[in-house]
């Protein structure tokens, strides 16, 4: 917010801080992943909870997405033909802001998968395992796909995979390191 309100009313320093709202956004990825894993972690991964988080997931971010972009193409705004809306639409292509609700939308999918792996990781080889794990997964993504490399309003999840990674991490851990005794009070 105080990236763009800068380069909106003195646009002579838009060079100097373009792409550093990007942080914003992955701070927003993380705490996405964070508080997701969390609440997926407390229902469990029966039929009813994954099929629950589906369409609470579709509910929430679809049909104000959709809106927003068909009123984008109305206005002439970031969406300029139909085909253009459709692939917005579809998830396919990223376009002025509309691109953050591509990937956070494709990562919803791919979240229980990755959420199972790694608390199976966890439970049946501790937290030194799933931290090993991440990192693994982390540093095999930045290798193919460097964060300083990252396309501007790229929609391919794949660049911010570390982001959600800490996330998940983070929403895994923090429970266990809520129930150990804090030395410094005691």
């Amino acid at each position: 917010l105080v990236i763009h309100g800068i380069s909106f009313f003195w646009p002579a320093s838009f060079p100097y801080l373009k792409g550093s709202g990007k942080y914003a956004v992955w701070l927003f990825f993380v705490l996405s992943a964070f508080l997701l894993t969390q609440g997926l972690q407390r229902r469990g991964f029966s039929a009813a909870s994954l099929y629950d988080y589906a369409i609470s997931r579709s509910l929430r971010i679809l049909p104000m997405f959709i809106l927003a972009c068909v009123i984008y193409y109305l206005a002439g705004v970031g969406i300029d033909s139909r085909e253009q809306l459709i692939e917005v639409i579809s998830l396919q292509q990223g376009t002025i802001h509309l691109w953050t609700i591509a990937v956070e939308f494709k990562f919803y999918l791919l979240m229980p998968f990755m959420l199972w792996g790694a608390l199976h990781l966890q439970r049946r080889y501790g937290d030194g395992a799933l931290l090993a794990g991440a990192a693994v997964l982390v540093l095999g993504q930045q290798y193919y796909w460097p964060y300083w490399q990252t396309p501007e309003n790229s929609h391919l999840t794949l660049w911010y995979l570390p982001t959600f990674i800490f996330g998940m991490l983070a929403g895994l851990l923090q429970p266990r390191l809520r129930t150990r005794p804090n030395k410094c009070l005691a």
